[in-house]
């Protein structure tokens, strides 16, 4: 609380990743790349249910990983084409979760790192990519890298657990414990809609909130439409 650094890093001099070895193939990273496709895969449904994916002929899933939720939107709209864009180490599943949703044939798999560049799409995606990071300049570097893969007419869809402005009953309360422990252990933080607003205004995009009602506990889809 007195320097806002991760405290993760000031007690154990390393970052949470490095610490455990789950950035080094450990045996943590099955489990947790499991988890993260079961959870996504809970999320997805609400996505394509909410939103008109129709008008558009390309997504790219940002920091997809093993990609459940461009396998799903894939699914639901036989016309579309996808890219998944992550690192070699997210990407050990991808191959099956495509074959098992049968659009291999339309999903392209690259890896990247999108803090350099994101590639062209009429859409972008990110599921639980932007709380990673408590540093908005990190934030903002994802942003208008996406700003410059999609046209005028395009889209960023951002699907993340949102905090209200205050603490009034709307979500369930162990949200609050995650966000504490992503700020402490991970170097990221939950983050609310004007702070969203704020982010997408200075990275060229304006915000529009949709609702998934009976969506997994704190998701919602944020819309950033290029100015």
């Amino acid at each position: 609380m007195r320097t806002g650094q991760q405290a993760f890093e000031y007690v154990y001099g390393t970052d949470y990743m490095t610490h455990t070895g789950w950035a080094d193939g450990s045996p943590l990273r099955e489990p947790v790349d499991l988890w993260m496709i079961d959870d996504t895969r809970s999320v997805a449904p609400f996505v394509v249910s909410c939103y008109d994916f129709g008008r558009f002929s390309k997504v790219v899933d940002v920091g997809g990983g093993s990609s459940p939720l461009v396998a799903t939107i894939l699914g639901a709209h036989p016309h579309l084409r996808g890219i998944v864009l992550d690192q070699a180490d997210g990407i050990a599943h991808t191959p099956r979760i495509l074959a098992e949703a049968g659009v291999t044939d339309r999903c392209e798999i690259r890896t990247g790192d999108f803090f350099v560049s994101v590639p062209p799409a009429d859409v972008c995606v990110c599921k639980s990519v932007v709380f990673n990071w408590a540093d908005d300049d990190r934030v903002l570097t994802i942003f208008r890298n996406c700003r410059r893969a999609v046209p005028r007419e395009g889209r960023l869809l951002l699907v993340e657990q949102m905090l209200p402005s205050t603490v009034d009953g709307s979500i369930p309360a162990d949200l609050y414990l995650d966000d504490v422990n992503s700020i402490v252990s991970l170097g990221g933080r939950f983050r609310t809609e004007p702070e969203y607003r704020a982010l997408l205004a200075e990275a060229g995009f304006d915000l529009t909130v949709h609702a998934m009602p009976a969506a997994p506990a704190g998701y919602t889809l944020l819309e950033a439409t290029p100015r």
